[in-house]
């Protein structure tokens, strides 16, 4: 039973992690393959770039720094968010 009224069964995030898990490599075209590669450099550069933004440091406030995780443009380490900074 769905306790969240009109909740569907199946949602779209368990049918789409479905999919991704299911997908192979040789399955996703060349053209997708290269701007999602170009997609994620770009993420990493502005990630890089506006980490010292002042905007970023109550994102950066929340983490726990005893991690195995560092952080690009950010002197902590992480491991989990300890919840939304705003």
């Amino acid at each position: 039973m769905n306790i969240i009224k009109n909740h569907p069964a199946n949602p779209i995030a368990d049918q789409l992690s479905e999919w991704l898990t299911s997908l192979q490599l040789e399955q996703i075209p060349e053209s997708a393959y290269r701007i999602t590669i170009r997609d994620i450099h770009d993420a990493c550069g502005l990630a890089v770039s506006s980490a010292q933004q002042s905007y970023c440091a109550p994102v950066a406030a929340n983490w726990d720094a005893n991690g195995p995780c560092t952080v690009l443009g950010l002197s902590p380490v992480a491991s989990t968010c300890r919840g939304p900074p705003f």
